[in-house]
């Protein structure tokens, strides 16, 4: 553990530079594998996580899952418009870091919520009503083309047979 804060804050000197700048490179790589492997039951549906797995699959989720990306999409505009008109930047100030925090969350979702339902749930629908519907399946269209052959088949012998 002693090693490990030397490493982190390299106060001593007595740790190698080397040692050092690998933790530093290897640090978040690590982590990242660490929280991977993790994870790994939830990934491959293990059985023994099987109800947290219909819990996370829950329908439930859906709605909050796309005012969450909505907001991830957003935030950051409202945090940039912020930054670039204010003319001193705060620092270190807890308070006004909260509040910031907490208007930055209110606003990306409100933003998410109003974008999604002036407009991805408007353009859900349209793409379900003239694409989707249009498209139809790949068995619906073959038998449809039979189908159009063989009336088009017979329109013609009774055709033939009026002349």
């Amino acid at each position: 553990m002693i090693l490990l804060l030397q490493l982190i804050n390299h106060a001593t000197g007595r740790v190698p530079m080397i040692l050092n700048m690998l933790y530093l490179l290897f640090q978040r790589p690590t982590y990242c594998i660490g929280t991977t492997l993790s994870m790994m039951p939830f990934i491959l549906k293990n059985k023994l996580f099987a109800p947290m797995t219909r819990f996370m699959a829950s329908p439930f989720w859906y709605p909050l899952a796309r005012l969450t990306y909505g907001a991830y999409l957003s935030h950051s505009i409202f945090m940039l418009y912020k930054g670039y008109n204010s003319e001193k930047g705060v620092w270190a100030s807890e308070v006004d870091a909260l509040l910031f925090f907490f208007a930055y969350l209110t606003f990306a979702f409100t933003f998410s919520l109003i974008m999604t339902l002036i407009i991805e749930i408007p353009c859900r629908r349209v793409y379900g009503e003239f694409i989707l519907r249009i498209r139809g399946s790949l068995q619906d269209r073959v038998t449809a083309s039979f189908r159009s052959l063989k009336s088009s088949e017979s329109k013609t012998s009774l055709g033939s047979t009026d002349e």
